[in-house]
């Protein structure tokens, strides 16, 4: 299906994803390649960024993954080993 101007819903993402960048960086200026790589990337990066931290957050407050701050202030995660048999269990559910 094609939505507004002939363009499939994939492509009018990407309209959304360049407008987006350029209205938080309206002196920007590229290439189609440079927008691919540098503009459309970075976004994703932040995307999958916001993404992990739900997950990460969502593991804490399941008590599977412990939560320290290192020397850096930046908050790391590592496995809860006290937790092995009900991470075990939350593995083998099956997947919604």
């Amino acid at each position: 299906m094609r939505a507004p101007g002939g363009l499939t819903a994939e492509e009018l993402g990407l309209a959304r994803a360049i407008l987006e960048y350029l209205s938080r960086h309206p002196q920007a200026k590229d290439t189609r390649e440079g927008i691919a790589t540098w503009w459309l990337q970075q976004q994703q990066i932040e995307q999958a960024v916001r993404r992990i931290f739900r997950v990460m957050e969502f593991l804490a407050s399941r008590d599977f993954l412990v939560k320290r701050r290192g020397p850096d202030l930046r908050v790391y995660y590592e496995l809860n080993q006290r937790r092995l048999e009900e991470i075990g269990h939350f593995l083998e559910e099956p997947e919604p």
